[in-house]
């Protein structure tokens, strides 16, 4: 089977979904939206199109569809498989060379398309020209549905997941782990590692997250931030650590590729998301696999996980104040409580967030969505 990913850019999802195909037999392209970023993907991916300037509203999808008709008319795919609905879902339904498997990022439709009436357009034209939809969380169905898939077109809805041996303890791991917290300066006995990794950008509010640390850390000072990621606010939060006096309590890390990620988690006591904006959030699996508690916003791709696992506490968007309170008081827990915890957050993704056994059924939905489309055309 041939496969076309269109996407906004190439990214580590990206780059998964194109293993994922790869690795089932399919020919798989790639037409990126976005000049390509210097991310390896997986040998024999083809790129489709270079564009020379990101392409990242629907008035510039339209602009560049003929430069994408010729490279995709050129690779004849049996399937397209794109998202966000907003752009690279446009302008996969709008090239109209095959079926559709309309891949809906959450905050494609929670978020842009409410804040934009053109995005909106090409959301709603994305999803009524779809001939599948996959999305990540079952509060999603109802939006989806909401904005044009009919009653007809199937929708998948399944958790990408995290590979969860990537996360599985080991005596080198929790040896690294010892290292890395005492590199950080943390007194073995009691200090409490928080972690957090999300971009550093205005969707996952990362000043929420420092500024309710900073009014914990007055109750509680034996907390220690160790905050990943990178973005477009990583200045102005370096700067706000430094003004708020606790400069010498949080460590900025950095992006955290997946082996510093897999040890930073297997380092930490409690994790934390301050995010507006989320399906199943990646971030929030890796942690809870990790055993750890969670403290994370309010939100319904967070209670799907939160709430039924009962592995932590949900907090309301943008609220420092109740972000401390509740840091506060889980830092007060005992260990074995914190732990405890965290291991009804472990067993829910283990049982609902396996990549490997998530990625067969959207494998399953895009092979489907291409044969019954072609069996109609045939």
């Amino acid at each position: 089977m041939r496969t076309v990913i269109v996407c906004d850019q190439i990214n580590p999802h990206i780059i998964r979904f194109a293993r994922m195909f790869r690795d089932a037999g399919h020919t798989v392209g790639v037409l990126p939206l976005s000049p390509h970023a210097p991310l390896s993907l997986p040998e024999g991916t083809e790129i489709l199109w270079q564009p020379s300037a990101p392409r990242t509203s629907p008035q510039e999808v339209e602009t560049a569809l003929d430069a994408m008709q010729g490279p995709i008319t050129t690779f004849a795919p049996d399937v397209l498989f794109a998202g966000p609905l907003d752009t690279a879902g446009y302008a996969a339904t709008r090239l109209q060379t095959g079926p559709v498997v309309a891949v809906c990022m959450a905050f494609d439709i929670l978020l842009n398309a409410r804040q934009d009436t053109r995005r909106m357009d090409a959301v709603r034209h994305t999803l009524t020209h779809a001939s599948s939809v996959l999305v990540d969380s079952r509060f999603l169905i109802d939006q989806v549905r909401q904005l044009g898939v009919t009653q007809s077109t199937p929708i998948l809805c399944v958790p990408y997941g995290i590979s969860l041996n990537r996360f599985a303890p080991s005596s080198e791991k929790t040896d690294r782990a010892v290292a890395l917290r005492a590199e950080l300066g943390l007194n073995v006995d009691t200090d409490i590692l928080v972690l957090s990794n999300r971009r550093h950008d205005p969707l996952y509010h990362p000043m929420v997250t420092l500024s309710g640390f900073a009014t914990a850390l007055r109750h509680h000072p034996h907390l220690f931030l160790h905050m990943g990621g990178t973005g477009s606010m990583t200045d102005e939060l370096i700067a706000r650590a430094a003004t708020l006096g606790i400069a010498d309590r949080v460590h900025f890390a950095g992006w955290l590729d997946q082996e510093a990620l897999s040890i930073s988690l297997a380092a930490a006591d409690i994790y934390v998301s301050s995010s507006s904006v989320d399906g199943s959030s990646i971030s929030l699996l890796q942690a809870m696999v990790s055993n750890l508690p969670v403290i994370a916003t309010d939100i319904p791709g967070n209670r799907e996980w939160v709430t039924r696992s009962q592995c932590g506490h949900l907090v309301p968007v943008g609220n420092a104040q109740a972000l401390a309170d509740t840091l506060i008081s889980m830092a007060s827990l005992s260990r074995d409580a914190r732990h405890s915890l965290g291991h009804a957050g472990k067993t829910l993704v283990r049982q609902d967030g396996d990549w490997l056994h998530n990625s067969a059924r959207i494998l399953q939905l895009t092979t489907e969505t291409a044969h019954l489309f072609h069996g109609r055309t045939a």
